[in-house]
């Protein structure tokens, strides 16, 4: 995913998955985790018009003001719905640095 000029984030070569992926961080920071059901295979290319230019989704970004995620997925089809799953989860209890040689 990369910032264009005309205040878009393009996604090259994306899945379905992969994006669902992105959805958690910045600029759309949804609180919960996204899981892909849309059944589509394959890579995709798209953009998603975050601000009218550049600048301006740069402000957006740093305030973290811009649109939600909800308001952006119309645009290339896609619509959050939230429900309850089972979602795998990992869990560390302990973790050891261990000293390397340089």
């Amino acid at each position: 995913m990369r910032p264009n000029e005309n205040g878009e984030l393009v996604y090259s070569h994306y899945s379905m998955e992969q994006f669902a992926g992105t959805l958690t961080a910045i600029p759309f920071r949804v609180d919960r985790t996204v899981v892909d059901q849309t059944g589509l295979d394959g890579a995709f290319d798209f953009r998603l018009k975050i601000a009218d230019n550049a600048a301006e989704m740069k402000h957006g970004l740093e305030r973290g003001d811009g649109p939600s995620a909800f308001e952006v997925l119309g645009q290339v089809g896609l619509k959050l719905r939230p429900r309850k799953d089972e979602v795998p989860v990992l869990v560390i209890d302990s973790a050891d640095r261990v000293p390397t040689e340089n």
